[in-house]
């Protein structure tokens, strides 16, 4: 009895280290995906990457290895952070950060981005540039600088209310005559 048992567990061991083998195998490819996903994200050392933003990253990913009209586009395009937001009772939003610098390149392709994204992630998705709100009483090295317009706090909110409502004309902006 115990001689018929012998191929039996052979034959277990075997398919265990075909299993383990294959584990590695993938455990390989995903850590090689995800390292290319986290290129796509420029935080500053020491922040660690969330979930949300990993997810974004690969979808980035995927997009430009597989969309024949944004590959090209997406190759030098990086996102600083993305975080969900709840819009309504129960509903949800992805907003991604994207540098300021690059944001001029995101206008170009935004339609069509958000679009591809929407589909992928399966939410609502804004693209917003990443801006930065100076105090009143900022010091410089140079006492004749001054804060730029730039980077004051109403300045900076429109700016983020014109890249929510984008492709749209921006009609809620009062103009003085």
């Amino acid at each position: 009895m115990l001689l018929s048992s012998e191929p039996k567990i052979e034959s277990i061991c075997r398919m265990a280290r075909f299993i383990w083998i294959s584990c590695l195998i993938i455990k390989f490819v995903l850590s090689k995906e995800h390292k290319e996903a986290l290129k796509k994200i420029s935080k500053k050392k020491g922040e660690a990457v969330t979930d949300l933003e990993a997810a974004v990253a690969r979808a980035f990913l995927d997009l430009e290895a597989n969309s024949k009209e944004l590959g090209a586009e997406l190759h030098d395009l990086h996102i600083v952070s993305a975080k969900e937001v709840e819009v309504a009772q129960g509903k949800s939003s992805i907003v991604i950060f994207v540098p300021f610098a690059q944001h001029g390149k995101y206008k170009k392709i935004q339609q069509r981005l958000v679009r591809e994204l929407e589909k992928k992630l399966g939410k609502v998705v804004s693209v917003i540039a990443q801006r930065t709100i100076l105090p009143t009483n900022v010091t410089r090295s140079k006492t004749s600088q001054v804060r730029p317009r730039s980077r004051t706090l109403t300045t900076v909110q429109n700016a983020i209310l014109d890249d929510l409502v984008y492709p749209t004309f921006d009609c809620w902006q009062a103009s003085a005559y």
